[in-house]
């Protein structure tokens, strides 16, 4: 236990006196986020299971909705660009009948994910994979938020950066975070709301 407190003290002193301390926050951040992702989804690893949740009834919006928006949102950003190409025409699909018994497209799409500028990387990755880049999305926004609560706390000024790594830790894989991460790939609504609070504090008017 004295070496694990002397090499936090060391640690916070580093932090603490760093020429560079955006860039050695970020290192040290990245390294404890992988660290930490790695005992918590570890066990995902070693027993061969995906993070898209799933029940037996296969009726969990992980699988049923997310996962399905985030595969036919590929599709269709593909077929955009495809349309535009290939017979020079803008093409925007604005209705689907393979949408529930008919759905309008965009105003489906709205709650699940358009907004989300890390969903258009799935107009780059074959349907084929996109369970991949669905598990892939969950890590990134996991980091995303962290480093948004980082950049909250220290906007604050709550105590050094080294307490302010170690609160985004906890931040990021709490129950919740984790939990809604894997059900619905939805940790960037929390960094989103993180750091809107972060830029309405330092800019007079937003937010």
């Amino acid at each position: 236990m004295k070496k694990v407190i002397a090499l936090a003290h060391t640690l916070s002193q580093k932090l603490k006196n760093a020429k560079h301390p955006v860039a050695v926050y970020i290192l040290c951040y990245t390294a404890f986020f992988a660290l930490c992702a790695l005992a918590v989804f570890c066990h995902f690893i070693i027993r061969g299971k995906s993070l898209v949740w799933c029940g037996q009834s296969g009726n969990i919006d992980g699988i049923s909705q997310h996962y399905v928006a985030l595969s036919y949102w590929g599709t269709y950003l593909r077929d955009i660009v495809r349309t535009l190409f290939t017979e020079g025409r803008l093409h925007l699909p604005l209705f689907d009948t393979s949408i529930g018994w008919g759905g309008d497209v965009l105003q489906t799409l709205s709650y699940y994910v358009m907004g989300d500028p890390l969903n258009l990387l799935s107009a780059l990755v074959p349907r084929a994979y996109t369970e991949y880049l669905y598990q892939f999305l969950i890590l990134v926004r996991l980091y995303l938020a962290g480093l948004a609560f980082s950049a909250f706390a220290l906007h604050l000024k709550k105590g050094n950066r080294f307490y302010t790594l170690i609160g985004s830790m906890v931040y990021l894989f709490t129950g919740y975070m984790a939990v809604t991460g894997v059900v619905s790939g939805a940790a960037d609504a929390l960094a989103g709301k993180a750091a809107k609070i972060a830029v309405s504090g330092a800019v007079p008017g937003v937010g």
